[in-house]
């Protein structure tokens, strides 16, 4: 734990970035969102995800994995039973009071608040996961995310940054891709109803008053490598999406 005494640590920077942000995101996802409609859909997501994560980085045992912005991380008892350590944080209040009765007692599992996120000691971390997160944040919010990050990880961990949105992807077919995602896990009227939804309701009205930041690969490999990681690009996106991409960036040993 850090004394009183030592110099703000990136998360307490984070946390001031995120308090000074013009952003609605997050009071968007601080309540229950049109995101996702039926167990099906809700659950393929997370099993995706996982499924890729453990498809790029097979040798789990024994490592300790921070999810940030883990949502509801429903496939997490996957990851602890391949032996890892799993830490789950999201800063919405809603997705933290349903995480920690869904993982009370949980081996493995340990579920952080603001507080114990701050507390974690420098370079204990294997593997930090950042899914579906970064369209979301402004440019001060994702550099203290990446120097919180570098904080964080061990010598060789790797910071994952899934599901970016490039800015060369347009909406029709990033909404194809999703529809192709819902035949192919069996919910596509579903699929359909969440679109709907999505356009009628505050969603598309945060869409108009904050885009969803798109990134420029190139650059945001340069602003990685800026803060001390080796950035590469992964074959294949963590993720729903095959049309949104993954960077994995190492911190070196």
């Amino acid at each position: 734990m850090r004394s009183a005494t030592e110099p703000q640590s990136h998360f307490a920077r984070l946390s001031a970035a995120t308090a000074e942000s013009t952003s609605s995101w997050f009071s968007f996802w601080s309540r229950p969102a049109p995101i996702h409609v039926g167990e099906r859909h809700l659950r393929a997501r997370y099993r995706v995800t996982v499924d890729e994560f453990l498809a790029a980085f097979p040798d789990t045992g024994g490592k300790r994995m921070l999810d940030y912005g883990c949502g509801e991380a429903l496939d997490a008892r996957r990851l602890a039973a391949v032996g890892m350590e799993v830490l789950l944080y999201d800063r919405s209040e809603y997705f933290h009071r349903r995480l920690v009765p869904r993982f009370a007692g949980a081996k493995g599992i340990a579920v952080l608040d603001n507080a114990s996120l701050g507390g974690l000691p420098a370079a204990s971390i294997d593997h930090l996961l950042v899914c579906s997160v970064i369209q979301y944040l402004d440019g001060n919010e994702l550099a203290a995310l990446i120097r919180l990050a570098h904080e964080l990880l061990k010598p060789g961990g790797v910071l994952i940054l899934a599901d970016i949105i490039p800015d060369s992807l347009e909406t029709l077919p990033d909404t194809l891709d999703f529809l192709t995602y819902s035949i192919r896990h069996r919910f596509f009227f579903s699929g359909l109803r969440t679109l709907f939804d999505m356009l009628m309701t505050n969603y598309r009205s945060h869409l108009r008053e904050n885009d969803l930041a798109r990134y420029d690969l190139d650059a945001l490999s340069a602003l990685l490598a800026e803060h001390g990681f080796t950035p590469s690009l992964a074959d294949r996106n963590i993720g729903i999406s095959r049309a949104r991409k993954t960077l994995f960036a190492r911190k070196p040993a």
